[in-house]
């Protein structure tokens, strides 16, 4: 459901509306500047769904566990921008907020914390229509072309590993591309040996929310680094105008779920 339409009565007073929070790692280098994060903050400050909206970062300014200190006694709903339910969405948002055993923080606020956007199932399809404009724009047609996902990954954590794989199999559902391949930072299979190896024409994807350090600088500095005129890669996905629309369908979903089960368990 898209739209401004609020979830909650009209006459419900803003001081006894839960918070939102916008959660994300904050974009370090490259040219990144958070933008999207910032633009669901405002979108969200309009809805009328929430008495106070505010985007906060793991690594960045304002900070969450700084910002948490400043906000109202009201509950608080936490939307982590993660494409990957990894150690930041599982650990460190969690420590921040100072989130005990019975989900609440130290003022007794009870604490939601929804699912990321990096687990969402339609995610793929947004990928997919990136991938096509992209392929469109250089004269490519889809199904002979290999689709590359290039995600983070970790030696410690398998989380952004296996979201990237997830996305991938939802592509080859689609049947859209000659072939759908995942590559990583971090692990194998590495971004440089897919981008040396795989056959072209090839379009790479960015799982990455932004154009920090790693969708801004370490992805693009790969791609130029392989010299292939056949490898075609993607603007940064938060610049995929179908994505901030999936986000906010997202989030909303979750809230109206959330408030359904809330007003079964209460019966």
């Amino acid at each position: 459901m898209s739209g401004t339409r609020s979830h909650f009565p009209k006459e419900q007073a803003i001081s006894s509306l839960p918070t939102l929070l916008i959660a994300a790692h904050g974009e370090r280098g490259g040219r990144g500047d958070d933008a999207l994060v910032h633009a669901l903050a405002r979108h969200f400050e309009e809805s009328r769904d929430y008495g106070t909206v505010k985007p906060c970062f793991v690594r960045g300014e304002p900070a969450i566990n700084t910002i948490s200190k400043t906000l109202p006694r009201n509950d608080i709903w936490v939307y982590p921008l993660f494409l990957s339910n990894g150690y930041y969405v599982k650990n460190a948002i969690p420590k921040a907020l100072n989130i005990g055993a019975n989900g609440r923080d130290a003022a007794g606020r009870q604490i939601q914390l929804m699912q990321p956007l990096g687990i969402q199932p339609g995610l793929a399809e947004i990928v997919a229509g990136l991938a096509q404009n992209t392929l469109q724009t250089n004269g490519q047609k889809p199904d002979e072309v290999n689709l590359l996902l290039a995600a983070h990954g970790s030696s410690k954590d398998p989380a952004s590993r296996l979201a990237a794989e997830v996305v991938a199999d939802n592509l080859a559902g689609l049947s859209q591309f000659k072939s759908i391949n995942t590559a990583y930072l971090e692990e194998p299979p590495m971004l440089d040996d897919q981008l040396a190896t795989l056959p072209g024409p090839m379009v790479v994807v960015g799982l990455f929310v932004g154009e920090g350090m790693h969708g801004g600088g370490d992805l693009p500095e790969a791609v130029a680094g392989c010299a292939r005129d056949d490898v075609y890669l993607c603007p940064p996905l938060t610049h995929w105008p179908a994505l901030k629309q999936f986000i906010i369908d997202d989030l909303q979903n979750q809230l109206r779920l959330e408030m359904v089960r809330s007003l079964v368990e209460q019966d």
